[in-house]
């Protein structure tokens, strides 16, 4: 046993012995309460005369048996009688040992403390949930970027695109363009995007482009369009948190985006954790941070007779059979769809924690990836990661790159908004640009990656 389990330990024990002993100090009057209020109380040596008087039958563990005398007095001394039964009450109430459930209070104020290498099990959220929840946003380690630069491999944010590989900076370039609104309308329906558009001053001739689409198709895209507009704004005016977002707005502009794809899709994975433990980023000390979660993910669909499909399976033979899913998490709906784009959704004003959210999440998809490589024994460059982070109406996109041993955010790119018509219509735009680079370039390197497939 190392000298910090030894540490852990003896650290722990103290703090639940000491929570015990400030939970096990009752005054008589708690005392007392308690006495009413226990549902297990124990069968009464005293029982009742016909006179109404209380009279001892005999000697039973925990009590005290009035001596003869003191019977015969007892009818007419209610003071010695009321003594009595008060030293009854406080014996019987003897402090014990009771389940650490009971001692709750006073063990939330002590800090977290989990054991080396090891991610704060579920018990311990729920004992720490009062006082984390007290704690300052500024001083929790896991909210903070600058936490995330000193881990065993940093994450670092960078705005200098031009630093990125020339693919990148492809991708970033049509992601700008999407943003700017060249050719994100669509030319059959002109006439309709301005009447719902309110205005020709908006709307110049390069934002519209020929679609393949039908005319019919175009204008039912353009409801829909409308009605996400509606729903934002709705969503906006009564102040809604994150899931009616989810629900309302933002699901949709993804249903929209990559309905027309069969072989991208996307995924609610807000209850998604990341698995093992070990692809958490850990700090200086070995000690793995708070594994934090996204919410949606934009995802390889691969049908099982697919040639893909046979070679994840393959690869997943090497894992633990508790860790056979082919991304880093257990979530089940995802164990044969690789994730491609992480997204993360905020309320206006909250940067900075979905920045913090996404590094983790990324840094740990990147070290799965790298298992996945070790498997098959092949070692190509490392792919980008796109990732998104939506902010109320506001949608940005970052792609992460591992650089040596540190994993680099690059960018802040906005991609499109849900607070206007010609808004949503960028976002469409560049959701499908994600989406034939996830069908493109990320499908060829991810097979590139995987085990052959048994023969």
């Amino acid at each position: 046993m190392s000298s910090e389990d030894l540490s852990y330990i003896k650290t722990r024990s103290n703090a639940i012995i000491d929570a015990w002993l400030q939970d096990v100090q009752l005054t008589t009057s708690e005392t007392q309460n308690h006495q009413s209020s226990n549902h297990h109380k124990r069968p009464a040596s005293p029982c009742q005369s016909p006179s109404g008087k209380r009279i001892t039958l005999g000697t039973t563990q925990g009590n005290i048996m009035a001596s003869p005398k003191r019977r015969k007095d007892e009818s007419s001394d209610g003071e010695e009688t009321s003594k009595r039964r008060k030293i009854l009450i406080l014996l019987d109430e003897t402090p014990r040992a009771r389940p650490a459930s009971t001692y709750k209070g006073s063990l939330i104020n002590y800090p977290t403390i989990d054991p080396p290498g090891q991610a704060p099990s579920h018990s311990t959220d729920a004992l720490n949930q009062s006082s984390e929840s007290q704690r300052s946003r500024s001083s929790s380690p896991i909210k903070t970027l600058g936490f995330l630069k000193m881990t065993e491999n940093p994450v670092e944010h960078s705005r200098k695109i031009s630093e990125m590989s020339p693919s990148g900076r492809d991708l970033c370039a049509a992601l700008l363009r999407c943003n700017c609104a060249q050719g994100v309308l669509p030319a059959a329906v002109k006439d309709d995007i301005v009447k719902a558009i309110d205005g020709l001053g908006l709307v110049m001739d390069s934002m519209f482009e020929q679609a393949l689409t039908t005319c019919l198709d175009l204008q039912a895209e353009l409801a829909q369009v409308k009605g996400i507009l509606k729903r934002a704004e709705k969503c906006e005016a009564l102040q809604d948190a994150e899931p009616g977002w989810n629900e309302q707005v933002h699901c949709r502009v993804l249903e929209l985006a990559l309905e027309d794809s069969p072989s991208v899709g996307f995924q609610n994975i807000t209850t998604a954790k990341i698995h093992p433990s070990s692809l958490k980023p850990r700090n200086v000390n070995g000690r793995s941070l708070q594994g934090k979660m996204v919410d949606y993910a934009i995802c390889l669909e691969s049908d099982s007779a697919e040639p893909m499909f046979e070679r994840m399976r393959s690869t997943m033979q090497f894992d633990p059979i508790s860790s056979q899913y082919i991304n880093h998490t257990l979530f089940e709906p995802v164990r044969f769809r690789p994730i491609a784009v992480s997204i993360v959704t905020k309320v206006a004003g909250n940067e900075g924690d979905a920045t913090t959210q996404l590094s983790v999440w990324v840094a740990a998809h990147f070290k799965r990836l790298r298992v996945i490589m070790q498997h098959s024994g092949v070692c190509p460059e490392m792919t980008l990661l796109p990732l998104i982070d939506v902010q109320g109406h506001q949608w940005y996109a970052m792609l992460a790159v591992q650089r040596e041993s540190k994993t680099i955010l690059y960018g802040r790119l906005i991609i499109g908004a849900t607070d206007s018509i010609l808004g949503i219509y960028s976002l469409l735009a560049a959701l499908r640009v994600l989406r034939k680079w996830v069908d493109t370039v990320y499908r060829d390197w991810f097979n590139s990656i995987l085990v052959p497939a048994e023969t």
